[in-house]
């Protein structure tokens, strides 16, 4: 450590600059009303700090004297609960782009032990962002939870230099981490010693990994980009050092559109990064039978075998970690493991609503009255959702993921007052809602409580907007959709509980009025096309008139047209987002609506239907893998497959792009994993297409400066390279240059300053 870095780190564990004096060997320094007085020296090279007649080299006493890392060690280790009962999950990892090249996974049997190794890999000069991916529910938070306490236990032992910090973020895109960090070491781990600009220096020195959990795909098809900036603006504070755990459930290069990915990547700047993930798999069979056993529940063999032959092998609930444990809570205290059997076959695709009706069946047998002659259930079933239901709403509508007690009993106070409950019902309720098996208290905090686990959130989240659709409550259902983007589990309930109504259009009326008033790009109107589009998937849509459903000034999100059977819909004024087309069609009008890009497969199928006068601003044919931009060839494939009804001057001929064009692509996913790639990465990466590529691609690139070579860092001798523009740049100049790579090249020289 130099010195002029030592004295950064220093104030920023101060107050003010003002705070710290160093200088002729001598430190002074005011750190939290505490006077701090040392000799700075060198010893064999290093910076070194006396204090009190005891040496240390300068980061170690950073470390330990004024970050105080031993205390926050023991804090990590009393304050994070540990699953009783936790099994070590499978995965797949993509290691750093220098490692793998190819982008070929390498399947791990322990992922606590591949995600320490990840974390362990510190390279000078690039931060690295290690993304923990999973389906919700699969264990991610789980699995953090597990290491950093290994580590914490590990750091105080001396047997390791780093911890890691868990940091929820609930799901919500962050617009103020600062105060989510300080918040989090403060009330979660009572560790109030560190600001929020120290805690960045630690992350520098690769002391301390914060793992940011619940950073969800929004980050990138999010309407406001908040988080996207957020991210971009952490990674510039670590200016090429220190390494992030996020955890997500997709990781930012997993999207095929450069474009969207460009919107992380330009947001970092010109900060060094380094990208790897860990996706973890779904449990196996074994899995779930060395849960069982360390459960101490039946025979999990025998248990796995029934459920696999009534459900199916690898359906959600033997395969997904927070639905397995919530199955053996109900087989534990079934009496009739026949009729849950039943139960489950007979739920068909909507397992998880079964589920949590049978966690509420159980709750309501032990929810009792005692205030009577004879004791009788306080709350039905029924009683218990809408209960629940009140809870998530109030939960989205105050923007977090908890509530106090307080709030809690208040939220029961009015529901008994709204179901004519009696005085001595409602007190019991409002004392035991705190209590009830999908609702735990908050780690760290006697006064706060959240649902059991995020999916259950979201289920009661949908379960209340579903209920004010059906009403035709639109003030209601506008609350909710103004929100956020609504969480898929929480769109999948809304649409499957609307789905029992014989007629939709009532429902689809109400969405639509909720978007009357409203922004064209908006939570509330995109809420509203994912809404749509589940609840007609599979539904005739036409009225007893035979005219088709008309949806009008609808936002549609990414992937809203993927997968999906739609029939008899007119579509007016509406704005897809980037999606593909591997869906069946009939009937389908599309008029004056605007698509992002399309994504055409051979799962694509259009029976009589038509788009008039809309824009589409890229479409990638089955065939190909880059996207066309040029307006007539995207006219000409749009007539091709029968979108566009052929006129007597249509060139149905697809211009595609030329082949230098299509290396440029290529070598531009290389820079999404790595914001710096060495030559031979890139060769490896290209395969076939390297030489053509070094001989006619990178030449003219590195004149245009789209690429610029920088200075290799390593043994031996090659070239290395990084973005002369930002992604933004070089796409704008793509979908201007109609397939022609060296348009492409005039084009981004212009944009240049």
């Amino acid at each position: 450590m130099d010195f002029n870095t030592f004295r950064e780190v220093l104030e920023s564990f101060a107050d003010s600059p003002a705070d710290v004096e160093v200088g002729q060997g001598r430190l002074i320094a005011q750190v939290r009303d505490q006077l701090i007085e040392a000799k700075v020296l060198r010893r064999e090279g290093q910076l070194w700090v006396e204090e009190d007649g005891e040496g240390l080299s300068a980061r170690k006493w950073i470390v330990r004297r004024l970050a105080r890392l031993d205390s926050l060690a023991e804090r990590l280790s009393s304050r994070l609960a540990q699953e009783a009962n936790f099994v070590v999950p499978a995965g797949s990892v993509l290691r750093d782009l220098d490692d793998a090249p190819s982008e070929e996974e390498e399947h791990v049997t322990d992922a606590v032990d591949a995600l320490e190794s990840l974390l362990e890999k510190r390279w000078a000069g690039t931060s690295r962002i290690v993304y923990l991916t999973s389906d919700a529910g699969e264990g991610k938070s789980t699995l953090i939870n597990e290491l950093a306490h290994q580590q914490a236990a590990a750091y105080r032992r001396r047997e390791s230099d780093w911890l890691l910090v868990p940091i929820a973020l609930s799901g919500q895109p962050f617009l103020r981490l600062d105060d989510v960090v300080v918040a989090t070491l403060v009330n979660r781990f009572r560790f109030p010693t560190l600001y929020f600009d120290s805690f960045i220096q630690l992350v520098r020195l690769g002391v301390i990994i914060p793992a940011l959990d619940g950073f969800e795909e929004m980050f990138v098809e999010d309407v406001s980009g908040e988080a996207v900036s957020s991210l971009g603006n952490l990674v510039r504070e670590l200016d090429g050092e220190g390494t992030l755990l996020v955890a997500a459930r997709r990781a930012y290069f997993e999207y095929r559109r450069l474009e969207t990915q460009a919107r992380l990547f330009d947001s970092m700047g010109e900060a060094a990064v380094s990208f790897s993930r860990l996706q973890l798999d779904r449990w196996s069979r074994a899995n779930f039978i060395e849960y069982g056993k360390k459960r101490n529940v039946g025979d999990p063999e025998t248990i796995y075998e029934e459920f696999a032959d009534a459900l199916e092998p690898g359906h959600p609930i033997l395969s997904r970690a927070v639905l397995v444990t919530r199955l053996f809570d109900l087989v534990e205290h079934t009496e009739d493991e026949s009729q849950l059997l039943r139960q489950f076959r007979e739920s068909d695709e909507d397992f998880f609503a079964t589920l949590v009706n049978g966690i509420l069946h159980r709750e309501a047998s032990k929810w009792l009255d005692r205030g009577g002659e004879a004791a009788s259930p306080l709350l039905s079933v029924h009683e218990h959702h809408q209960l629940l239901a009140d809870v998530a709403a109030e939960m989205w509508r105050s923007n977090t993921g908890q509530l106090s007690d307080e709030l809690m009993a208040l939220i029961a106070q009015i529901f008994s007052e709204s179901h004519a409950k009696k005085p001595s019902e409602a007190r019991q309720i409002s004392q035991r809602i705190t209590q009830h098996a999908l609702i735990a208290g908050v780690a760290g905090s006697t006064k706060q409580f959240r649902f059991d686990h995020e999916e259950f959130y979201y289920f009661f989240l949908g379960y209340a907007l579903s209920r004010t659709l059906r009403d035709e409550d639109v003030p209601a259902a506008r609350e909710i959709l103004r929100r956020g983007a609504l969480p898929d589990l929480a769109v999948e309930t809304t649409a499957e509980s609307c789905r029992t109504e014989d007629d939709l259009r009532p429902v689809v009326d109400a969405l639509q009025r909720a978007c009357e008033g409203e922004p064209k790009i908006s939570f509330v109107r995109e809420n509203t096309g994912a809404l749509m589009i589940r609840m007609l998937d599979g539904r005739h849509a036409a009225g007893q008139d035979g005219n088709r459903l008309t949806i009008e000034e609808v936002l549609f999100p990414a992937q809203s047209l993927s997968r999906c059977k739609l029939d008899h819909l007119r579509f007016e004024q509406c704005s897809f987002r980037q999606t593909e087309l591997d869906s069946q069609f009939t009937d389908c009008v599309f008029v004056d609506c605007v698509f992002d890009a399309l994504y055409f497969s051979e799962d694509s199928e259009f029976v009589d239907c038509q788009m008039k006068d809309c824009k589409v601003t890229s479409v990638t044919p089955r065939q190909m893998n880059v996207p066309i931009y040029d307006p007539a060839s995207i006219r000409a494939h749009l007539t091709q497959v029968g979108l566009l009804l052929r006129e007597e001057d249509d060139e149905v001929e697809v211009h595609e792009p030329d082949e230098q064009l299509v290396l440029l692509d290529r070598a531009l996913r290389a820079f999404m994993r790595n914001t710096e790639v060495n030559e031979n990465v890139l060769r490896q990466k290209l395969g076939q297409g390297a030489s053509p590529f070094f001989d006619e691609v990178l030449p003219p690139a590195l004149d245009a400066e789209m690429f610029v070579e920088v200075p290799y860092r390593g043994a031996g001798r090659q070239r290395r390279f990084k973005l002369g523009g930002t992604f933004s740049e070089i796409q704008e100049a793509v979908k201007t240059a109609n397939g022609d790579f060296d348009v492409v090249l005039k084009q981004f020289e212009t944009q240049q300053p």
